[in-house]
């Protein structure tokens, strides 16, 4: 078969050997793409800076039938997201970007919508955008591409708006009134966080902002719905609250 090549995002890469790595990438045309690049770690010919992490590369890869692996040849820097990893904050916000990219993308089926929010959420940050908020921005847009996202508005049950406050009950996919949450036990959310949230829906992640007191509860609503599809917390989130940034 002939060579191939896609646009893509470096989102992790895996020593293999001495000289060889296991590359991951999310690819505008073949979704979530995995490969081995064979002495990637000596070669500066054919990698050169790519390699850095959320590159954006074009890569050039060959598939052999009945290899789940590709054979990646060559990747061409496109962009980098180096200079503004330099920042230790940014970076951490960035690895759990790239982790939660390679979590809800589709090995090897074509997700453009997917591959272009990584790109402008990347782009705000590297603009000056907020990372913390860029971050919130991809999550509830992830959900929303992959059909997660609850109408943030009503309850799923009855219908009835949101204005004061909502519960989160996994079992019904949806937020749950005050009236109908009355017997469940589930996390509840804060009417401020849903309309918050809610407006980045019609915002670029350029816009994606808020307040200090708000940060911390649409991140945990975020996250109940992310662990609940993924039903695992993701570990370099868990890193970067360890390390107390926020």
């Amino acid at each position: 078969m002939p060579f191939k090549t896609a646009e893509g995002f470096l989102l992790r890469a895996r020593p293999l050997g001495e000289a060889d790595q296991i590359l991951v990438f999310l690819t505008a045309s073949e979704g979530r793409l995995s490969g081995i690049a064979h002495s990637s770690r000596r070669s500066r010919r054919r990698f050169g800076g790519a390699l850095q992490p959320l590159s954006h590369v074009r890569l050039t890869y060959f598939e052999r039938e009945g290899r789940e692996l590709a054979r990646i040849d060559q990747c061409d820097l496109l962009r980098s997201f180096f200079k503004v990893q330099q920042d230790l904050r940014t970076a951490s916000y960035l690895s759990y970007l790239a982790e939660l990219s390679e979590e809800f993308s589709r090995e090897r089926q074509e997700d453009e919508r997917f591959f272009r929010l990584l790109l402008a959420t990347l782009g705000a940050v590297e603009a000056g955008a907020d990372p913390a908020w860029a971050v919130r921005y991809f999550e509830l847009w992830t959900l929303r591409l992959h059909g997660l996202l609850p109408d943030l508005t009503a309850c799923v049950r009855c219908g009835a708006g949101t204005g004061g406050g909502a519960l989160v009950e996994a079992s019904v996919r949806g937020l749950l009134c005050s009236a109908c949450g009355a017997s469940h036990a589930g996390p509840r959310v804060a009417a401020a966080v849903l309309s918050h949230l809610g407006g980045f829906l019609k915002l670029p992640p350029t816009a994606a902002t808020g307040s200090d007191p708000l940060l911390v509860p649409c991140e945990e609503f975020l996250q109940t719905l992310l662990t609940g599809f993924t039903e695992r917390p993701f570990r370099s989130l868990r890193v970067l609250r360890e390390m107390g940034v926020r």
